[in-house]
């Protein structure tokens, strides 16, 4: 992947966590926030068309900015295809766990229960899972990406959020 589109990722990453900063700070609105995440869209799907960014092309960070930019997009059709290419890379070009998140973020999005316990709402100032389809086997469908426990998952946002 050429080097600018790769410090371009990296620099709209940072555009997109000012941006959530401001709003969660009060100092724009959701709309604004909506306009920027629209514009940022646009951009990334132009960029995805041309070439996956991936872990061997374009390192971490760039491969990390791609997939937060696309799990704040909101788009669905979006979110479906890079999935799709994700999932066709070679196995040390991406996280795999990955995954989980977009599939997920994809089943929120449609107001299904999720699949492996990657999402959730903070209530009275701690953590809670969006509703599972399977909570008996949460933590089996977790294992298969490589993730850790639902449990341990929660106990890590909480000492993220502040609460242990």
């Amino acid at each position: 992947m050429p080097e600018d589109i790769i410090k371009e990722l990296v620099l709209m990453f940072e555009n997109d966590q000012e941006d959530l900063k401001r709003f969660r700070n009060g100092t724009s609105t959701i709309e604004q926030l909506q306009t920027f995440v629209k514009v940022r869209t646009t951009r990334l799907k132009e960029i995805l068309a041309d070439a996956f960014p991936n872990i061997e092309n374009s390192g971490v960070q760039a491969y990390t900015a791609a997939l937060v930019m696309v799990l704040h997009s909101g788009d669905r059709s979006l979110m479906k295809s890079y999935l799709d290419e994700h999932e066709r890379q070679p196995k040390n070009a991406v996280n795999t766990e990955d995954r989980a998140v977009l599939i997920d973020k994809m089943l929120i999005l449609e107001e299904k229960q999720q699949r492996y316990g990657t999402q959730f709402v903070l209530k009275n100032g701690k953590p809670e899972i969006l509703p599972l389809e399977d909570p008996e086997r949460v933590n089996e469908l977790r294992a298969s990406l490589g993730l850790n426990s639902v449990e341990d998952y929660l106990a890590g946002i909480s000492i993220t959020v502040g609460h242990t």
